[in-house]
């Protein structure tokens, strides 16, 4: 759902521009990138941020960073699960899913 990722990604965002704004445009193509399947031609997934090689900054630095976008999860998920809680889930999801997954949709 759009808004659901909206709101996930803004939640990203926010924790990342409070260390510096170019690393979440940064760490978000780079996400984009690596989880892009080619024979699709589609990313997987929801996508995020991927980083990486931070050792140039001092640790505190880094590890403040990490820290923000790890107490970020929460806050950008949780609000997500609560609306989608008592969603339904019919059989033709079911089978839509594992068709993604490659998944025996027999079984």
């Amino acid at each position: 759902n759009h808004d659901d990722a909206k709101h996930f990604h803004r939640t990203l965002k926010e924790a990342c521009d409070t260390h510096n704004l170019e690393y979440y445009p940064k760490f978000k193509k780079w996400c984009d990138e690596y989880f892009y399947i080619k024979h699709r031609q589609e990313r997987r997934g929801i996508g995020g941020i991927f980083f990486d090689d931070m050792d140039s900054l001092p640790p505190m630095e880094i590890f403040n960073f990490v820290k923000s976008c790890g107490y970020s999860v929460i806050p950008s998920y949780m609000p997500l699960v609560k609306e989608h809680l008592n969603d339904t889930y019919t059989e033709e999801k079911r089978k839509k899913y594992r068709l993604r997954l490659c998944v025996d949709t027999t079984a």
